[in-house]
């Protein structure tokens, strides 16, 4: 699968650049290194907040984003959300946090803290956090329901005043493309039910 493909890249890839700026050293280097290695752990996680949640990057203005959803509730892609959430927190757990400014670490527990829940949400069936759109129960077994899900959403993007953008070609192509990454969730939803 693609995606899966791209995630365990963009794993390894994070993995390695940041690990060893997060690790304790003894030089006097160690401070600035690791600074701009948490730096760039916030923005490689953000960036994959990004990428499981393209709506969301839809919303934030970047279009590089448009054209994609996220068959979140197919098991290819929480298994790959497992080892993505598992490679950040091996990174989280490595860093010095006494490099970390105030604002530094209120951040880094908030990614942490969010790494843990959604990981917890995605081995656990008794949890609350499955979905990166949605805190609702399991939403892999259920994914449609009459009041709020996925499918109610998405119809939404597309209305007048709507988050997908309708200013050019290039934007009707990227709802094209999007029509048929939510007929992949709609095949998902209906085999998971």
């Amino acid at each position: 699968m693609k995606f899966s493909k791209i995630l365990v890249l963009i794993s390894f890839v994070t993995f390695v650049l940041v690990l060893d700026g997060c690790q304790e050293q003894k030089s006097n280097e160690t401070s600035s290194i690791s600074t701009v290695a948490i730096d760039s752990l916030f923005e490689a996680y953000h960036q994959f907040k990004l990428r499981i949640n393209p709506l969301a990057g839809t919303r934030a203005g970047f279009n590089e984003y448009n054209s994609v959803i996220v068959n979140y509730i197919s098991k290819d892609v929480q298994s790959d959300l497992v080892v993505q959430y598992t490679n950040f927190l091996e990174l989280i757990n490595s860093c010095d946090l006494s490099l970390l400014n105030e604002s530094q670490l209120l951040s880094f527990k908030v990614m942490q803290w969010d790494c843990e829940i959604n990981r917890e949400g995605l081995t656990s069936a008794m949890t609350l956090v499955t979905s990166p759109l949605f805190n609702m129960p399991d939403v892999t077994l259920m994914p449609i329901a009459q009041i709020a899900s996925f499918h109610l959403y998405f119809t939404r993007l597309a209305d007048v005043g709507g988050e997908q953008p309708f200013k050019n070609t290039k934007d009707y192509e990227n709802w094209l493309l999007r029509i048929d990454d939510f007929l992949i969730w709609l095949k998902t939803a209906q085999s998971n039910m």
